[in-house]
C-alpha cells in the first residue's frame, strides 16, 4: 500500500493517510464507512474494521501494534452505542 501522509505540525499526533492506490473495493469500504463531522463538511473514513484488514496485509511491527489498539478501541466503544 501506498500512502501520501498528512501531519499537522500544529499537532504532531495528528496523521491523516491517503491511499495513492485503492486497496480495497471502493463500493463495500463506501457503504461500511464511518461518517465523522469536520467543521461544516462531513468526511467517510474508513471503519476500524476496514483500517484492521488493511493493516493485516502488510506485516510491519508497527501494523501490528496498531491493530491491537484499533481492536481495542472497537470493543470499547461498543459499549458507548
Amino acid at each position: 500500500m501506498i500512502v501520501f501522509s498528512i501531519i499537522d505540525p500544529k499537532n504532531p499526533f495528528f496523521l491523516l493517510d491517503v491511499f495513492t492506490e485503492l486497496p480495497l473495493d471502493f463500493q463495500h469500504a463506501y457503504e461500511e464507512c464511518e461518517k465523522m463531522k469536520a467543521g461544516t463538511a462531513i468526511i467517510p473514513v474508513a471503519s476500524i474494521q476496514q483500517l484492521i484488514d488493511l493493516k493485516e496485509r502488510t506485516g510491519r511491527p508497527q501494523d501490528k501494534a496498531d491493530i491491537f489498539y484499533l481492536k481495542k478501541i472497537r470493543k470499547e466503544w461498543k459499549h458507548e452505542a
